[in-house]
């Protein structure tokens, strides 16, 4: 059986991809022209190569892993880093009655936890209330995450579950995808979304 397994990378965002407004080379999920980038690849390799399936598989995260440094070296990275906060992400969480400027003012003070534990500079109350007090004052932070969760799947799920624009081509050919990133080992993060909902076959 020959099949192709795609991994989704990272783009580069635009000037505001983050909070702090630099450049951000996370995935840009809410982009339409990274929307329609991935049902067009997919139609390429089924067009193009006499293959029996493609498998996409996308190990990203969202803003909340990457601010808290949920990956394999995580202690190195920076917590303000965190994406995405573009035109197109800012459109689309208004639509959704998101304060954008508490979002961003939210992980903006996550961000400054992280980095002040990392430097051993522990708050009054302690890590884990004042971790979980921020989530209570700013619902906006877990807001955003499903945003970006849920822009992650509406690309993947655009290039897989419909198979039938390429049947004339490769009748047989198989189209399936699943999101695996590292932060779906997290109890927080595995409840946006469940692996039943983010497996597509």
């Amino acid at each position: 059986m020959k099949m192709f397994f795609v991994k989704i990378w990272r783009h580069r965002s635009p000037a505001g991809g983050n909070p702090v407004g630099q450049e951000s080379t996370h995935a840009l999920f809410s982009h339409p022209e990274v929307q329609a980038f991935w049902p067009a690849l997919t139609e390429d390799y089924v067009r193009s190569y006499p293959i029996d399936g493609v498998m996409w598989g996308s190990e990203r995260q969202g803003p909340f892993g990457n601010a808290i440094g949920a990956v394999h070296g995580g202690t190195a990275t920076n917590p303000f880093e965190v994406a995405c906060f573009c035109d197109y992400c800012r459109q689309e969480a208004k639509s959704r009655g998101i304060d954008v400027q508490r979002a961003i003012e939210g992980y903006e003070r996550l961000a400054a936890l992280v980095r002040n534990g990392r430097a051993a500079a522990r708050p009054s109350d302690g890590y884990f209330v004042s971790y979980w007090r921020l989530l209570v004052q700013y619902p906006e932070i877990l807001a955003w995450e499903k945003l970006w969760n849920d822009g992650q799947k509406s690309a993947t799920e655009t290039s897989t579950v419909s198979p039938n624009r390429f049947a004339a081509t490769s009748p047989s050919a198989g189209i399936s995808g699943i999101t695996i990133p590292s932060a779906r080992f997290t109890a927080l993060s595995r409840t946006m979304p469940s692996f039943a909902s983010i497996l597509i076959s």
